[in-house]
């Protein structure tokens, strides 16, 4: 069976130091190998990879939430409710690593 996808976020990121308060490493899990091309707040058009909320441990994802709500300005039960969403929670994908098991996408 192939293995879920993952990223290291990389160093150069300007976010690096975010993230890794969020999720206390800088290896994440992630839905798809496949980026998706979306816009962001301040971001016109980009690559975004959707993270692998439900993957997260319990302590990972209260300080995503709290994360997430403090930058975007959104009430956190908002942020609960659309969390394991079709939507998913966008990561740019330049700020993102990726490895994948190519059996995947076959």
């Amino acid at each position: 069976m192939p293995e879920k996808t993952k990223a290291t976020i990389s160093k150069s990121s300007p976010r690096y130091a975010e993230w890794m308060a969020v999720f206390e490493t800088d290896t994440i899990p992630l839905l798809s190998p496949i980026p998706e091309r979306a816009s962001a707040p301040d971001i016109k058009e980009a690559d975004f990879y959707k993270l692998d909320a439900a993957a997260l441990d319990p302590d990972q994802r209260r300080r995503l939430v709290e994360h997430l709500a403090r930058k975007f300005h959104i009430r956190e039960d908002l942020v609960w409710r659309d969390l394991d969403s079709d939507h998913g929670v966008p990561i740019l994908a330049d700020d993102l690593i990726v490895d994948f098991d190519p059996r995947l996408i076959f």
